[in-house]
């Protein structure tokens, strides 16, 4: 067996890796991870997983063995971990009062401090696009930061929005902010040092979450449950639908044809939005702890669960 045949066995791709053997009918739990804290925020890059734990601060967890995931290193911020991306070696982190947190991850197993900038208010959420991070901060509304020399972050800009900033995501020449009371606010930030307001939705709940496809935004509303929302004017946007579910919806990731919502005491709920007017059930897996947020990453939904820690739920073809 030659060396790239081998890479290939041993790979999450192939079809007879241990973690893609599946017998049983979907979602079905193949991983769990139970960190210190609590989980709040989870990405996948490569093998890895980086949880944004509390405040146990960022823990970097390896899933090359889905039903064996195991700790690789941990970094203790001073605040608490809200949440967590990955860019170009860098792990960014909304660390709560202790504002936006860098640090290296080219070593995994020894993550360290590479910068940090503190917005002022209480960092939930972060979004990386070329040299900029963009900050949820929920006192202070989205906060532009330059962090093209990752050891010394800089303020580029912000914009006080009208409620509190949970989450962000930019597409584009528009950051999208779930705000909580104040619903969907939608920034231009094509000049990143004059943010401005270009439309907002009252979304009628408390968004937390959100992702962006095409013309859609799918804002995960808090007890509004998930609301699809058409952005194709981000000056006016326009309710499409919802769908109401039985727990808070906390966050939204998106993967082809479903919606995968962290529905809090429910645990992981998966939607059809083939029609995104027309979103529907598709099935649930209720996770131990309570679902905050959820990755995707080819066929296993990444969950974080606050007290539950790391849940990995196999979701291919739901």
């Amino acid at each position: 067996m030659d060396f790239e045949t081998l890479l290939f066995w041993k790979s999450q791709d192939h079809p007879f890796y241990p973690g893609n053997q599946i017998n049983s009918e979907n979602p079905i739990l193949r991983g769990n991870f139970d960190t210190i804290g609590s989980a709040s925020s989870v990405v996948v890059s490569g093998y890895l997983a980086y949880v944004a734990d509390g405040t146990n601060g960022l823990v970097i967890i390896d899933v090359s063995d889905i039903e064996n995931p195991s700790l690789v290193a941990t970094f203790d911020t001073a605040g608490v971990a809200k949440g967590v991306v990955v860019s170009g070696g860098y792990a960014y982190i909304a660390d709560s009062a202790n504002g936006l947190v860098v640090v290296d991850i080219s070593n995994p197993s020894n993550p360290t401090l590479s910068g940090s900038y503190n917005t002022v208010g209480s960092s939930y959420g972060v979004a990386v696009s070329g040299n900029y991070a963009y900050v949820a901060d929920y006192t202070n509304g989205l906060v532009i930061v330059n962090i093209s020399n990752p050891a010394s972050p800089t303020l580029v800009g912000s914009y006080n929005t009208a409620g509190s900033a949970y989450s962000v995501i930019v597409s584009g020449s528009y950051a999208y902010v779930a705000d909580g009371p104040g619903g969907l606010m939608i920034i231009d930030v094509s000049n990143p040092t004059n943010p401005v307001l270009s439309g907002s939705y009252d979304t009628g709940g408390d968004a937390r979450g959100l992702a962006i496809f095409g013309n859609y935004a799918y804002v995960a509303d808090y007890n509004n449950g998930l609301l699809v929302v058409d952005i194709v004017d981000p000056w006016a946007p326009t309710y499409l639908n919802a769908y109401v579910m039985g727990s808070y919806a906390m966050n939204v990731r998106l993967s082809g044809n479903y919606a995968y919502v962290a529905n809090y005491s429910n645990g992981l709920l998966v939607l059809d939005i083939s029609d995104p007017g027309n979103p529907s059930f598709q099935e649930q897996y209720d996770t131990a702890g309570s679902a905050v947020e959820v990755y995707i990453s080819g066929s296993y939904a990444y969950v974080a669960d606050l007290a539950g820690g790391l849940e990995i739920i196999y979701v291919s073809n739901p």
